[in-house]
């Protein structure tokens, strides 16, 4: 899928709507509720905007970001950190190696709008997108959890029991 193509059809599509194409960043990060279109079911932006319209919204946030070889490089210093055996290393290492011609290409694209305090979100990826976010995946899987970092280690008789679950009787 080429996503460069899609923002700028979406992009022509607000416009045609009646509506703002205001370029902003990422709404993943905002705080509040966010409501994610189900990009499986219903993959066509024009179904999402179609929705916005309905409901009145005048501004469309649109927001992509582009695959960075600074992001390669760090998940291939995790790769390098990670408990993977030598076999998932070498697999993931190629998978990366595989990705870098994609560097500079568009990954993904949001179109987001606020309505009733919550955000509603349309998301896609691009394939190689997935690609990377599957090597993410496995590598948030091997990592080993700090022995300091258990939440449910209730060993400090100062802190107070968490969700009246636990009683120190």
């Amino acid at each position: 899928m080429d996503l460069d193509r899609l923002k700028g059809a979406a992009v022509e599509h607000i416009n045609e709507l009646g509506m703002v194409a205001f370029h902003g960043v990422t709404r993943m990060t905002d705080e509040g509720r966010i409501l994610m279109w189900d990009t499986r079911q219903h993959p066509d932006f024009k179904e999402f905007l179609a929705g916005a319209a309905k409901l009145g919204i005048k501004l469309i946030v649109v927001h992509s970001r582009e695959l960075s070889n600074e992001l390669l490089d760090d998940l291939k210093a995790e790769l390098e950190d990670s408990s993977l055996s030598m076999a998932e290393r070498r697999d993931c290492e190629k998978r990366l190696k595989a990705l870098r011609p994609y560097a500079g290409f568009t990954s993904n694209v949001e179109l987001s709008f606020d309505f009733n305090d919550t955000i509603h979100l349309f998301e896609t990826h691009s394939d190689f997108m997935k690609e990377v976010l599957a090597v993410m995946s496995e590598l948030d899987m091997s990592l080993e959890p700090d022995e300091d970092s258990n939440p449910f280690d209730d060993d400090d008789d100062n802190t107070p029991p968490r969700g009246g679950f636990f009683s120190r009787n």
